[in-house]
């Protein structure tokens, strides 16, 4: 299973199909679903908690089905919440691995400053304390949660391009590590990283 995360503006769904098309996956966007089932009802608050639970289900229902038949899953977060780490725990009970691929950002200016300019081009709003919550969070979850995933890929999201700054494999060997910027927003990674880099020299 395949969890593209990062924080609000970070550009998982602009790239999630790059990341997935050679396991021919495609992610479950919650965002872009919303939309899509919100928009048939002409954005009515009114049903707003409605088609949100409707799905919440949805998801339910298609994770759980993967699970059971062991086939792959994809799925873009903001991976802030606990909740999601139950998800990978999940699929790792049932003999899959767990790939994360992590789109970051500089900065919470970065996020907010770049969903301003999705809002512009006709795309979906947040608020601008959730995106500053999400991007804390979503930091702060990585850092605790990485060595839950059988490989980890942390890509800097910058312009127009994404680049990969570091990947770790499942025995927890750094296989790349292009830079080392952002692991100051990630001190147990950071510490993991350095004691490798110790024990390599």
């Amino acid at each position: 299973m395949f969890i593209i995360g990062g924080p609000n503006g970070s550009g998982k769904s602009t790239n999630s199909e790059a990341f997935l098309e050679p396991y021919n996956l495609t992610a479950f966007d919650y965002d872009k679903e919303l939309e899509l089932a919100w928009r048939r009802f002409s954005f009515d608050p009114a049903v707003e908690d409605g088609v949100r639970d409707s799905l919440d289900e949805l998801f339910e229902m298609k994770k759980n089905l993967a699970v059971k038949n062991k086939t792959d899953f994809a799925f873009e977060t903001n991976y802030h919440q606990d909740s999601i780490v139950q998800t990978v725990n999940n699929f790792k009970e049932a003999g899959h691995q767990a790939v994360m691929i992590f789109l970051a950002l500089p900065s919470e200016e970065t996020a907010i400053n770049r969903v301003k300019r999705r809002v512009s081009q006709g795309g979906h709003s947040v608020d601008e304390v959730t995106i500053r919550d999400r991007y804390k969070k979503g930091l702060q979850l990585l850092d605790r949660t990485y060595d839950k995933f059988d490989r980890v890929h942390i890509y800097l999201s910058v312009e127009n391009e994404v680049k990969l700054i570091l990947t770790i494999d499942p025995k927890n060997k750094i296989l790349h590590a292009e830079s080392t910027q952002l692991l100051d927003k990630l001190p147990h990674l950071n510490d993991f990283v350095r004691s490798l880099e110790r024990e390599n020299k």
